[in-house]
């Protein structure tokens, strides 16, 4: 892979992940430094496995980094939020809520695994990498029309399929 291939294949989805993951950090600067870094460190880069798992841990470990370097002047409330909100989910859960968040994200795998492979990869791109829906279709060279029908189609079919599974006990 070409230095202008990791970048402009890169660039945008590092973008959209710090957006949608971060908060308190100057994300140009960011994925210019995480850019910098896998050109760097790209010698050490293992083919056996996934090329987007290792840009995306190393994206990870520059944020951290950047949050361990300012920690010691200030903490983060997105940092502190998300311990507290970890700390009391654990502390607040019964057996039973616990149980259930299990059985919930069985139920997911369960769904995801279900659908066909176009539909799988759009739910990916649209729900995990949150992608737009005219980047979704520069992807899968599809018009955006398109994209934005199958993913209503998947939202009816997930809305479906958990109340089969769980009735009306939980919201869609």
């Amino acid at each position: 892979m070409k230095v202008n291939d990791i970048w402009n294949e890169f660039y945008p989805k590092l973008t959209v992940y710090l957006k949608t993951t971060y908060t308190g950090i100057d994300i140009e600067d960011m994925v210019q430094e995480i850019l910098e870094k896998v050109y760097r460190k790209f010698h050490t880069y293992d083919p056996r496995f996934s090329f987007n798992t290792w840009i995306y841990s190393i994206a990870r470990n520059c944020v951290v980094d950047s949050f361990r370097k300012r920690s010691s002047r200030l903490k983060t409330l997105s940092a502190v939020k998300e311990r507290e909100l970890h700390v009391s989910s654990v502390k607040n859960k019964s057996p039973e809520e616990i149980s259930i968040d299990k059985d919930i994200k069985e139920g997911i795998a369960s769904f995801i695994k279900s659908l066909p492979d176009k539909e799988r990869e759009i739910m990916y791109l649209k729900f995990y990498e949150a992608l737009t829906y005219k980047e979704i279709s520069r992807i899968l060279k599809m018009p955006a029309g398109t994209v934005k029908y199958l993913v209503h189609t998947i939202k009816k079919k997930a809305e479906k399929f958990y109340r089969e599974q769980y009735g009306d006990e939980y919201e869609y």
